[in-house]
């Protein structure tokens, strides 16, 4: 079996699994043609900073970038797309669209109902929206503009995002589904930047945010609110499928895990946003007027990790829980409404940067590693020790080197001996047996086993119980699942 593919499987007393499968090694920048600039080779050294399926589930994207960046960017970047039901090889497969970028790009993101629709975010702070059902020339439909008019004090700036943009997330919105009808027009688009702002916006129209929030968070004695940079972020589901969801979990650069709510935003609210906007857009240049932001962050803290959040994942069958991996080595499965994690494991000595709940397992999870590795968790099996059931080696010492060398002090992303670290993995929710995890500047598309994917009997509420347990560690050692 290839390095690149190697696996190991960490049997229990009761379960044996089946071995997963790379499907596909997927390289942007391959030898094969690239339908948008000259990017055939990885001159820039980019590596993958992020995943994203499409809601059909063939179609994966990957966005590349750097970490090693030290103000404004001029490192071109790349967005790459695959559509799985085409390849026919599983090395070295080129993308169908390859789309180069004025910076790096740290984020993307499918809209959830239009297959077509791609977001991305930049170093710099832009906002991008492309059409993939149109050629590359006339594929982005959309972009927020960094700079005023030539001569004129870019008055906007404290409502625009003026640092890298970390995270990107869809919400449906009951008010924009009302108002156009289409599925298209009833999602916003929320972006978390390092400059600490969580900005909701319509993809149809960039030129301002609709609303905007801040991370502000009160130190306990201080005296004055912090301004805390954002790394990532999940929302938690709604409790019922009418309702929208407001509760999110955010990651910040200094290890700080933050309960934020959105629920203020209503149509009144939105109104008088924009007419702040306006007012501060037809003040004199020089003036002091501004856009005060309101700080997204509310009263209740979680325990601090010690290096940065790099990944979130909101669990899919219970809104009150959510994984957090941290740069620390450290994974933590939170409950919402504790201080403290539910469980803290350490899959491995090297920090994690990514993080991911299976769609189908109520008590299935992957975090991505430093070292190269994905570590799958299964806690329905019984062991003496919660460690992983399965690790998939993603990075390897083949990969390209220009990525290994990179890594920011502020975001922690680093390789461990040689290796790119895992810095982006996704569950596919139309195929949940297919899991896509990026290391350096290439994708693998692994398969996973049916003792991973397909739910056990009892399942959802041994994962209740865990919520309401003060030993959940003692509880999975009686209680696991035995099949």
């Amino acid at each position: 079996m290839p390095a690149a593919y190697e696996l190991t499987l960490l049997e229990d007393e009761c379960t044996v699994l089946e071995a997963p499968q790379c499907m596909f090694t997927l390289n942007a920048f391959s030898d094969g043609s690239s339908s948008s600039g000259n990017m055939r080779a990885n001159k820039h050294q980019l590596q993958v900073t992020s995943v994203s399926w499409s809601k059909t589930g063939q179609t994966l994207a990957a966005s590349f970038g750097r970490y090693d960046v030290d103000g404004w960017c001029c490192t071109p970047g790349a967005i790459a797309t695959w559509n799985l039901a085409r390849l026919g090889t599983a090395t070295g497969s080129s993308p169908d669209r390859l789309i180069a970028t004025d910076s790096c790009v740290m984020a993307c993101a499918f809209h959830p109902a239009e297959p077509a629709l791609l977001a991305g975010g930049t170093y710099n702070g832009e906002l991008v929206i492309w059409d993939l059902n149109k050629e590359d020339a006339d594929s982005q439909v959309g972009k927020t503009d960094l700079l005023s008019d030539v001569g004129k004090t870019d008055l906007l700036s404290d409502v625009r995002h003026r640092e890298p943009i970390t995270a990107l997330c869809w919400q449906l919105s009951g008010a924009e589904a009302r108002r156009h009808g289409s599925a298209a027009a009833s999602y916003r688009l929320f972006t978390l930047g390092a400059d600490g702002r969580l900005l909701v916006w319509l993809w149809s129209q960039l030129g301002n945010p609709i609303y905007g929030y801040e991370l502000q968070w009160m130190s306990p004695g201080a005296e004055m609110r912090l301004l805390l940079g954002g790394s990532c972020l999940a929302f938690c589901p709604a409790a019922t499928a009418h309702e929208e969801a407001s509760l999110m979990v955010v990651g910040t650069e200094g290890g700080r895990l933050l309960r934020c709510q959105v629920n203020d935003m209503n149509e009144a609210s939105i109104r008088d946003f924009a007419a702040r906007l306006e007012a501060a857009a037809a003040a004199a240049p020089g003036s002091s007027s501004k856009v005060e932001l309101r700080s997204a962050v509310k009263d209740r803290e979680y325990e601090a990790l010690s290096a940065t959040v790099n990944g979130l994942s909101a669990c899919p069958h219970h809104r009150q829980l959510a994984l957090a991996a941290g740069g620390d080595g450290s994974l933590r499965v939170l409950d919402t409404l504790r201080a403290s994690p539910l469980l803290l494991l350490e899959p491995s000595a090297a920090g994690l940067l990514a993080a991911g709940w299976s769609p189908s397992r109520p008590l299935v999870f992957a975090a991505g590693s430093a070292d190269g590795n994905v570590y799958l968790y299964d806690l329905s099996t019984r062991q003496r020790l919660i460690r992983p059931v399965a690790q998939l080696q993603i990075g390897s010492s083949s990969s390209s080197s220009s990525s290994r060398a990179q890594g920011h002090q502020g975001r922690g992303r680093r390789s461990e001996g040689g290796v790119p670290g895992v810095n982006a993995l996704a569950y596919n929710t139309v195929v949940p047996s297919t899991l896509a995890a990026a290391a350096g500047d290439q994708v693998q598309v692994w398969r996973l086993p049916a003792s991973l994917v397909e739910p056990r009997p009892g399942e959802a509420k041994l994962l209740a119980r865990l919520l309401g347990s003060e030993d959940v560690t003692g509880l999975l050692r009686k209680q696991a699942l035995v099949v």
